[in-house]
């Protein structure tokens, strides 16, 4: 049984009439040696959120959007009109930029998932971490339509940036803007009960300033983003005296 199960990995309702028993004696007997489910023998590889060296800040930010369905009627479609009006709902895109080094974020709401809204975007982030004193040297993305359009690519040269793309079908390469955006829908977008888009896009704008400033993150030793930055600046200030 557990050789047809490893070889050919076949599941109980065929090792079961190869064998003479019944399914369920085999589900019970394979569950007995860990071996009902198929990721018990062959275990996937950890998935990795992106794996860098150590990175200044501003050398690389990691730039992701994610698409949350409106909470009006017709939310969740890719674009409807509702029934005697002319107004048009769908989606609200949340656009998120975020410092691989110190995991500083910033995000906003675009209309559209399209080349002139990415751009837009890109010129407030860099402007938001410009603030911050973080020159970005480089952005990184998937390969979607914003990055690919000719409006992106001409925002990145006017700011002397270098922009680079994940492979195709490999959006972990992106994986610090994807976690972020996991935790932002666990602990805030998905977590309340919201009735309405401006409450939600509210409540994360109030999430994004916490995230920074008072959420600790283990991968940064229990800092913040904020304090890591901070520290940061004191030991590269003191080592450049010194």
């Amino acid at each position: 049984m557990l050789a047809l199960r490893v070889a050919e990995r076949l599941g109980p309702d065929r090792i079961g009439p190869q064998l003479g028993l019944h399914p369920s004696t085999v589900h019970r007997i394979l569950r007995r040696h860990r071996a009902q489910r198929l990721s018990h023998l062959f275990p996937k590889p950890r998935r990795s959120f992106g794996r860098y060296g150590a990175l200044s800040p501003g050398e690389l930010v990691g730039i992701d959007i994610k698409s949350f369905g409106s909470l009006q009627r017709g939310g969740g479609k890719a674009s409807v009109t509702i029934p005697g009006t002319r107004r048009r709902v769908g989606w609200r895109h949340l656009h998120v930029a975020i410092d691989m080094a110190s995991r500083l974020v910033f995000s906003e709401f675009r209309p559209t998932l399209g080349g002139l809204d990415g751009a837009a975007f890109l010129d407030r982030a860099t402007a938001f971490f410009g603030r911050q004193g973080i020159r970005v040297e480089r952005v990184l993305t998937d390969n979607g339509s914003a990055y690919k359009s000719f409006a992106f690519r001409d925002a990145c040269r006017g700011a002397g940036i270098r922009h680079t793309r994940t492979q195709v079908r490999h959006p972990w390469t992106n994986g610090r803007a994807e976690r972020f955006i996991g935790t932002i829908q666990r602990e805030c977008a998905y977590r309340d009960h919201f009735s309405a888009d401006a409450e939600r896009a509210l409540a994360i704008a109030l999430f994004v300033p916490w995230y920074n400033n008072e959420r600790p993150h283990t991968a940064l030793g229990g800092l913040t983003p904020q304090g890591w930055l901070d520290r940061w600046r004191v030991t590269h200030v003191q080592g450049d005296l010194s």
